[in-house]
């Protein structure tokens, strides 16, 4: 049976086991795969990560991206849409910009300031 471990944004773990329907992309030429899980609908709190398993062993580990109450005429459901941990490398993409001869205080403020890196220039 599919046992789904979620945790939520107060680092809490909630399981849910019966699923409604469950998709797994893993296409070999792409980095992140990603998890499409549906239940029936309940109130829960905000979901961050979740683990997929399949009795003990880890089917799929990742980030929750979306998390959408879906009402129909079928019914009310809870639909959450997850990206595999390789998801977190490539939403780090570096902003494009375009200087037009910055000076050394200016690249170091906008790209090395940001990440806490203290830069004294010597000019």
């Amino acid at each position: 049976m599919l046992k789904f471990i979620f945790t939520d944004i107060d680092d809490k773990e909630i399981t849910l086991t019966d699923c409604i329907s469950v998709s797994v992309n893993m296409e070999e030429n792409v980095p992140a795969h990603d998890l499409c899980v549906t239940f029936a609908y309940r109130d829960v709190p905000e979901f961050v990560t979740v683990t997929m398993l399949n009795e003990r062993e880890i089917l799929f580990t990742g980030i929750v991206d979306e998390q959408i109450r879906e009402c129909s005429a079928k019914g009310d459901f809870l639909k959450l849409n997850c990206r595999s941990m390789a998801a977190k490398l490539l939403d780090n993409e570096s902003v494009p910009i375009s200087y037009t001869h910055p000076s050394v205080d200016v690249i170091l403020r906008n790209h090395a300031k940001p990440f806490s890196v203290y830069c004294e220039n010597s000019s």
